[in-house]
Formats: C-alpha cells, sequence, structure tokens
C-alpha cells in the first residue's frame, strides 16, 4: 500500500471484520517516506479513509512516528518504541477475555513484541475492521496476512480452537465451538447490528450438503436466520439481503435471496425447533446462461423438507452461514446431519416440479381447448383496461411507454369457471408478460403479484411473482405462440 498524496491523510480500510479466528493482522513498513507517518489500528464500518487511525470516534491506533496511542482522539498519549523502515507493526483484538458486554480488548506489537497492556474499547455497531494510514511522501507499507494471535498471559479459549467459524462478527463461541450467542447491540438507529458466523471448512457440494442449527433462545424479537453465501459475503449484511447469498429466516417464514424483501416460504420457528439447509446439485439441469452453475438449495425445519429453489452457485462456491440478530439469541450448529428420510423428501420435491415442467411442456403441443364463445363475449364486456394497454377485440396491447398496463377481466374466478389462458401473439422487445389473479382493487399499472392480494406468472423469466416484486422461480419461460393458463383449485381443501 503506498501513499500517493500531497499532504492529506490517505487510509487503506479492510472489509474483513475482526473476529476470533483472525483477530490479529500486520503491516510491514517497506518505506518510510519523508516523515514515516504511518499508523496501524482498528475502527468503524464507516470510519473515514481521510483520518489516521485513532483520531476519529469508533477507532484507535498505534503510530509509527511517535510511538503513540490514539483512542478516539487526535491527542495521543505514549505507548510504545517508534517503527521505521523494515520494523513489522500488529494489532489484535482479544475476544477471550470478558471486560463487558459490548467491549473489546485491542493490543499492538512491535516486530512480533507486544507494545503495551491491551486497550479497553466499546465495540461499535457491525464490527471493527483493520486500518492502515499514511501521511508523508514516498511511505509504502506491505500488508502481511491475518491470523490468530492472543495477547500475552492470556489462555486460549478451547472453543474457539475447536471453532469451525473462520468467519463472524457479532457472535461469541460457546462450549464445543459450534454454539455461538450474540453479542451486538441489536437494532440501532445506525441500522441493525448482524451477529453472522460463516465457516468455509464446508464448501456446500456432495459431501458436505447439508446443516443444522438448533434453536436453544430465541432472544429478544426471536430473528435468526440460516442459509448460504459467497466466501466473501458482507458479514454486515444478514444473509439473503445481499447478492451471493439466499436465506430463511425462522421469525416470519420468510425467504430471502439477494434482496430486503422476503417472499413466504415456511413456517415461523422457536425455542427447541430445528432448522437446516442444504443443496443439492445436479449436472443434469440445464444452465439458465452460459458458464452458469446452478443447483438446488432446500431448507428443512424439524428434519422435514419445507421447500426447494434454484439458484446461481456464486464463484468460489456457496458456504454454510449463521446470523443471530436479536439480544440473548443462542443457537447450535451441526453439519453432515443429512438422512436418507430427507434425501426422499427432497428428491419428491424436485421430481414433481420436474415432472410439472415437463407436463406443461407437453401441454403446449395440445390443440387449444374449447372454450364457451358465449362466455367469451360475455366476459369480453366486462373489462378493467389500465391506460397503458388498449383492446381490440379478444386482443389485448400495450400502448405505453415504460409503465406497466394491465387488463383485469371484471368477472371474479368461480368454480364453474375456473381457469382462463391468453396466447402471446407479439412477445414485443422483452416479452414482459403477466398472467394471474389478483383482488378487485388491484391496481392497473402494477404487474400480476407485484402487489399485496395479487398472484402471477411471468413470461420473461418464468417466475412467480405471490404479493411481491421478487419473484422465485416456478416454470420455463414463454415467448410468440405460447400460451400461458392460470386457474383456481376450488375443489381442494
Amino acid at each position: 500500500f503506498m501513499y500517493v498524496g500531497a499532504s492529506e491523510v490517505g487510509v487503506v480500510k479492510i472489509l474483513e471484520p475482526m473476529s476470533p479466528m483472525l483477530n490479529y493482522f500486520e503491516y510491514e513498513i517497506i518505506d518510510k517516506g519523508e516523515r514515516c507517518a504511518i499508523g496501524i489500528g482498528v475502527g468503524e464500518l464507516e470510519y473515514p479513509l481521510d483520518r489516521m487511525p485513532g483520531w476519529n470516534e469508533n477507532g484507535i491506533g498505534y503510530h509509527a512516528d511517535d510511538g503513540c496511542l490514539f483512542n478516539q482522539s487526535g491527542y495521543g498519549i505514549q505507548l510504545g518504541p517508534t517503527s521505521t523502515k523494515g520494523d513489522r507493526m500488529g494489532c489484535g483484538i482479544d475476544f477471550e477475555t470478558d471486560v463487558g458486554y459490548g467491549y473489546v480488548s485491542v493490543f499492538f506489537t512491535r516486530n512480533g513484541q507486544q507494545v503495551s497492556k491491551p486497550i479497553k474499547m466499546k465495540r461499535p455497531i457491525h464490527g471493527l475492521y483493520p486500518l492502515v494510514g499514511m501521511h508523508s511522501r514516498g511511505e509504502k507499507v506491505r500488508y502481511l496476512g491475518h491470523c490468530r494471535r492472543l495477547p500475552d498471559s492470556v489462555q486460549p479459549s478451547t472453543s474457539v480452537e475447536m471453532s469451525p467459524w473462520v468467519r463472524s462478527n457479532g457472535v461469541m463461541f460457546l462450549e464445543d465451538g459450534l454454539t455461538l450467542e450474540y453479542c451486538g447491540d441489536g437494532l440501532q438507529p445506525e441500522g441493525q447490528d448482524v451477529g453472522a458466523a460463516q465457516t468455509l471448512n464446508y464448501c456446500m457440494e456432495r459431501g458436505n450438503h447439508h446443516f443444522e442449527m438448533v434453536i436453544q433462545e430465541c432472544g429478544k424479537g426471536g430473528m435468526l436466520a440460516i442459509g448460504l453465501a459467497s466466501s466473501s459475503y458482507p458479514l454486515h449484511l444478514s444473509p439473503g439481503s445481499g447478492i451471493g447469498s439466499i436465506a430463511y429466516r425462522t421469525d416470519n417464514g420468510l425467504l430471502y435471496k439477494g434482496d430486503v424483501q422476503g417472499v413466504s416460504f415456511g413456517p415461523v420457528c422457536t425455542e427447541g425447533d430445528t432448522v437446516g439447509c442444504g443443496i443439492q446439485c445436479d449436472d443434469g439441469m440445464p444452465m439458465r446462461r452460459a458458464q452458469e452453475r446452478v443447483c438446488n438449495v432446500f431448507f428443512t425445519a424439524n428434519h422435514q423438507v419445507i421447500g426447494a429453489f434454484q439458484c446461481s452457485i456464486p464463484e468460489g462456491g456457496f458456504y454454510p452461514f449463521v446470523a443471530l440478530l436479536s439480544l440473548g439469541a443462542k443457537v447450535k450448529v451441526t453439519f453432515k446431519t443429512w438422512t436418507s428420510y430427507m434425501e426422499r423428501a427432497l428428491s419428491k420435491i424436485i421430481a414433481v416440479k420436474k415432472s410439472q415442467a415437463a407436463k406443461y411442456k407437453e401441454s403446449q403441443a395440445e390443440p387449444q381447448s374449447s372454450m364457451d364463445v358465449n362466455v367469451k363475449l360475455r366476459i369480453l364486456q366486462r373489462l378493467s383496461v389500465g391506460s397503458n394497454s388498449q383492446v381490440r377485440g379478444d386482443m389485448f396491447m400495450y400502448v405505453g411507454a415504460s409503465e406497466v398496463g394491465v387488463v383485469k377481466i371484471l368477472e371474479p374466478m368461480s368454480p364453474m369457471l375456473n381457469y382462463f389462458e391468453y396466447e402471446i401473439i407479439d412477445k414485443g422487445e422483452r416479452c414482459a408478460i403477466g398472467i394471474g389473479v389478483g383482488e378487485l382493487e388491484y391496481p392497473l399499472d402494477r404487474m400480476p403479484g407485484w402487489n399485496e392480494n395479487g398472484i402471477g406468472y411471468h413470461a420473461d423469466d418464468g417466475c412467480l411473482f405471490n404479493q411481491s416484486g421478487y419473484g422465485i422461480q416456478l416454470g420455463p419461460t414463454s415467448t410468440k405462440g405460447d400460451r400461458m393458463g392460470c386457474g383456481i383449485d376450488f375443489e381442494t381443501d
């Protein structure tokens, strides 16, 4: 890392929070520049990149030119010796010693030797992140890496030594290293302080394809999540809310896939329940894009498969991810808990989905069903047409520029008339066509399924939209000449 400024401070922040397994890092001074105005330390996620480590609130730093400690202030106090070219400066956090809820101890080293006793510091929301600052021409440092190192005289914790959680933030490891307890600040005005843990020891594939968490304590609010994410997924985000992740929330039963808006998926779970997540790769699956790998991600509740979702595998693979979002929450995680029963259950779900897709494809080749002409004429007299749509006989056309256009038939679905179909005559620019049902007051400028009390199947992506602007894969896409149908089963209770 090199300083290229004139007079302002230059800071490099590593966007991986300090954690019990990776609690220490070092830099080597390659060139001291004009003044060796170099500092190392930790700070909050939003720590400014033009302020030396420790000068600002929620930051602490040890500076090479004067050997001073800067603890959330521009005024330093003597901490240790100065450093120069060839010296190594290190910073670590002691997660082992209890210094009060929400607090940690920070320590510094020079050439591998600890320079003082650890300094107590409040853990800011989203955790603490490594910083190195430079402030004079010609300065250059080399990042030497992260490792696990404890302060002098601190005994290592067995639970941490045994833990598979290489990446974590806002959680404590208990007992055998698989039990996690939330130690964050909960919901704050600045946002949700996420307690997260991710193992990189179990890339989810055929050999490691399922893991579970037992909810020991829900905590205040009961907000917990289980899922999968890429190895570089930001730990301050809930799993499922960002790209490269998918997760199931136990407090609301919603599924999240790369979006902060979830879709209804499964039951709400509480203390004593066991929630699981797994993956099934199928080499025979059709690729949705060239070179894209897809898989079925499934979730379980109390050892029962509750559903599966097809999604893309991020570069580098999927890794288990658990999030605790409530004060007092506590879970225990186990890996490789796959059973033959769940394998059969998941296979059945996938087989049903494939069968439905095959039947749908076959139906495209069938002659058009005979429709009652009198019924069709009566229904065409009861239409509510949006401003961006136009009706000519039994042809509905889009006449807008960018807004949605909807045609609503003002005849409710009924047991005797429970199914209808549309044929795509022209797919237009994007075949952004959707079919579905909605309430009487469903807006005429929102695609079927985007809004409350509406559900729709869309032609361009084959996705189901169920009272949400976020779709989940349902079936094949459709284009010119295809027929799309929608029905309601009034027979089944």
